[in-house]
């Protein structure tokens, strides 16, 4: 289940939830500029925290799926072939 959610359900929430924290900035940017407040150099900037987020993310996602364990080595792979007029399942070997 959770490699599900891992592989699906992040990988098409993370944009999303990317473009929210954008707009949040963006429009908190907007009201301090509005309001005449200083606002500081990176703020100023978006990809200054899309960059390092997305930087962050793919690191998190390479070292999730290259975690020990989850390269179990099942064997050799037959595929299926016909014997005698039937047709013999592929599958793993030892």
């Amino acid at each position: 289940m959770i490699k599900k959610i891992i592989t699906i359900a992040v990988p098409l929430l993370a944009p999303t939830i990317a473009y929210i924290l954008y707009l949040y900035f963006a429009r908190k940017n907007k009201a301090d500029e509005e309001a005449g407040r200083d606002i500081p150099h990176w703020r100023q900037w978006p990809w200054a925290i899309l960059a390092p987020t997305g930087a962050l993310l793919a690191a998190l996602s390479l070292f999730i799926l290259g975690l020990p364990g989850a390269d179990r080595d099942p064997g050799a792979y037959v595929p299926p072939r016909l014997e005698d007029g039937k047709i013999v399942p592929g599958g793993f070997v030892e």
